[in-house]
């Protein structure tokens, strides 16, 4: 108890640092900016009936509301009191372009600038301006490229263009599941009863074509973000907890930068070439969904990974998914996608289950099946009868199982 009250005490104690420091900076901020923007009051006289230093006078409110517009959205990220060193840090020269345009308005307005001077002026700030942005603009995708190379994530979308391919033919196939109530509920409603889906079957049940088909769903959303990983057996790149949560973070940065500043001094202060830190990979998750819009996680293959990994998911999916839910029900939304093995069904008990049963797949084997037999019947003139009789046999042996279906009918 006295360990944990230690704990609690040191915690409030950095949180009330991080405030402070916050407060102290934003005065210091503003006071710069006080002093940086001219007496508005003594020249009253210049902004009767000259348009050119009403336009002055309006390019220094510009700049102060380029200043709160910024400084509002980093103290609204929930995540603030983590990053807000690394943010103001990267911040820091747009700050300083910013003071640097108030006192050249301020130098205007106090010298009585005449309007062709006045429009010199402008042509001179907007090439400052461009110069500046194109800056900015390179300095963050230098910064987004270490990161993503620092995560090291595995190529998801690979893995997904790949599946994807499966169903180029049969574009209607697994389309069954976008109907099923409890996905259209985790999927569509506001606040979903549940957060997180279950969806479990036997080998070869096609759950990977349905997972790639969900991710697809999910990708419509354009008010949410989505993250997918796909687990394969045998491949450390794509069966480890923390391969897993690498993908996750590589995946949503793409989505919102505002903590890029702070992922990339993460980066710097690791000493790590590849980001390998199962801890530090927890944070740097937790904080991108924490701060970011609704987001979709989806994840294929759970049985895939051996099981010390797959309990260490299972333990942070439950985890984040509840610390997301406190803050706003349904931000997160996970759907795990695998076989129903005894540990994983222990740790999934509060998910909404999904299970694909013989009845699911029918219509799409048949579909496939007889497309099939349709150029067989062509290529050897086959009877009606004989390709009925082809037709009911696979389906009837594929008992649910679309890849076994498919290649069976290929091996025939």
């Amino acid at each position: 108890m006295q360990r944990m009250t230690r704990y609690t005490d040191q915690g409030l104690d950095k949180v009330a640092s991080n405030f402070a420091e916050g407060f102290d900076t934003l005065l210091s901020a503003y006071e710069q900016i006080g002093e940086s923007i001219p007496l508005v009051e003594q020249y009253r006289a210049l902004f009767t009936g000259s348009s050119h230093m009403d336009e002055a006078l309006a390019l220094v409110y510009g700049d102060i509301l380029e200043f709160h517009r910024r400084a509002l959205r980093l103290f609204t990220l929930p995540t603030w009191r983590q990053a807000f060193r690394s943010i103001w840090k990267d911040f820091n020269s747009r700050f300083e372009h910013i003071l640097r345009d108030l006192r050249r308005h301020k130098e205007l307005i106090e010298s009585q600038a005449t309007a062709l001077h006045f429009q010199q002026y402008q042509a001179d700030r907007q090439i400052i301006f461009e110069k500046f942005e194109l800056l900015e603009i390179a300095e963050t995708k230098r910064k987004y490229s270490a990161v993503l190379q620092w995560f090291a994530g595995a190529d998801s979308l690979l893995d997904h263009e790949d599946t994807c391919k499966v169903r180029h033919e049969f574009p209607t196939t697994g389309h069954w599941i976008l109907k099923h109530s409890k996905y259209s509920t985790w999927r569509m409603d506001d606040v979903p009863r549940t957060s997180t889906v279950w969806l479990n079957g036997i080998p070869g049940a096609g759950k990977t074509v349905l997972a790639s088909l969900i991710i697809e769903d999910c990708l419509q959303e354009k008010t949410a973000d989505t993250a997918f990983f796909y687990c394969k057996h045998g491949d450390l790149q794509r069966t480890t907890f923390v391969a897993i949560l690498k993908t996750i973070l590589s995946q949503l940065l793409k989505y919102d930068h505002d903590l890029l500043p702070w992922y990339y001094d993460n980066l710097l202060t690791s000493g790590q070439l590849s980001l390998s830190s199962e801890k530090l990979c927890k944070e740097l998750v937790r904080a991108l969904l924490l701060s970011g819009k609704k987001t979709f996680l989806v994840i294929d293959g759970l049985d895939e990974c051996d099981r010390n990994q797959r309990k260490l998911l299972l333990d942070w999916l439950r985890e984040i998914v509840g610390i997301c839910d406190l803050q706003d029900p349904g931000k997160l939304r996970v759907i795990v996608l695998s076989q129903d093995e005894p540990d994983i069904r222990k740790n999934l008990g509060a998910f909404s289950e999904i299970s694909l049963t013989a009845s699911n797949n029918a219509h799409d084997i048949k579909q496939f099946v007889t497309g099939w037999c349709t150029k067989i019947q062509h290529k050897f003139g086959l009877e009606d009868e004989e390709v009925d009789y082809i037709i009911d046999s696979t389906c009837h042996r594929a008992d649910g199982r679309t890849v076994t279906g498919f290649i069976w009918l290929k091996l025939r």
